[in-house]
């Protein structure tokens, strides 16, 4: 097994945690070294948040061939497989189409000429309602920022099966024929449309037609860390299977440190 502090991934945990533990003036930090904790604590503190975990996929989702990405999208889609054939690129709404805003923010943000994808990351916390109205929401409000529309998805990426991901008290509400993600989809198509505490009842006026739109097109896909796991020990068994070049040497070590990374914040199963 290869050292785990050679892992790409540990290599970025490395640098962030010494820019904000040594250096933390650079980031408006004041320096109190009566209080400071050790550098082995914080990084274990770090390697606990799902923030920077959500960027370690970020960062593999940019350098992934396309195929790989669409085999990882259609993980989330139990039926209705899609051939995410074309460069999906990354996006972040608050850089790219508006600061202001507040109520929102994706993990993941994937789109091309006709797709918007959100992927919401759960490592601990049970998923509820008001944090999936506000994505559809968002992408009511990207929609009319950009005066266009693309086929909207939303995934959800889980560390249980998506009931017992749930908050109890809205499970009996939103999965009445069985345990799958297709009764939320039913759900949000036939709910009066919620708005966030956060945001103002002019802007929810302004959204709640494209939002209904948003509904009835939306595709909503779920997945577990252990099938994703699955789904890229079967890519790094295959490459390993094959002729070894250069490039399939990047490719495994972008794979393998990845999932041990999962390995090592106990998503697998």
């Amino acid at each position: 097994m290869a050292d785990a502090g050679n892992s790409w991934v540990e290599q970025l945990y490395y640098y962030f945690v010494e820019s904000v533990h040594y250096s933390p003036n650079l980031f408006g930090l004041k320096t109190d070294p009566e209080n400071k904790l050790p550098y082995q604590q914080v990084l274990e503190k770090v390697r606990r948040y799902e923030v920077p975990l959500n960027g370690v996929l970020n960062i593999s989702l940019r350098v992934f061939p396309t195929r790989i990405i669409s085999g990882f999208l259609n993980c989330f889609l139990d039926t209705q497989k899609v051939d995410f054939c074309t460069s999906l690129t990354l996006r972040h709404y608050l850089v790219d189409i508006d600061r202001k805003v507040a109520f929102a923010q994706p993990d993941t943000t994937l789109e091309d000429e006709n797709t918007r994808i959100f992927i919401e990351m759960k490592v601990g916390d049970n998923l509820e309602l008001s944090q999936i109205w506000k994505y559809v929401m968002l992408l009511a409000r990207w929609n009319l920022a950009t005066e266009e529309r693309r086929k909207p998805y939303l995934l959800l990426l889980t560390k249980k099966p998506i009931k017992a991901q749930w908050v109890t008290k809205e499970r009996n509400i939103i999965f009445i024929n069985n345990d799958g993600i297709d009764n939320l989809l039913t759900y949000l198509k036939n709910a009066r449309i919620q708005r966030s505490p956060r945001m103002s009842k002019d802007e929810f006026y302004r959204l709640k037609k494209e939002a209904k739109w948003v509904c009835d097109n939306l595709t909503i896909g779920a997945t577990t860390w252990t099938e994703i796991g699955q789904y890229f020990q079967t890519e790094l068994d295959k490459l390993r299977g094959e002729l070894q070049t250069e490039f399939s040497e990047t490719g495994d070590k972008l794979i393998s440190d990845l999932l041990q990374e999962f390995r090592n914040r106990k998503l697998l199963d």
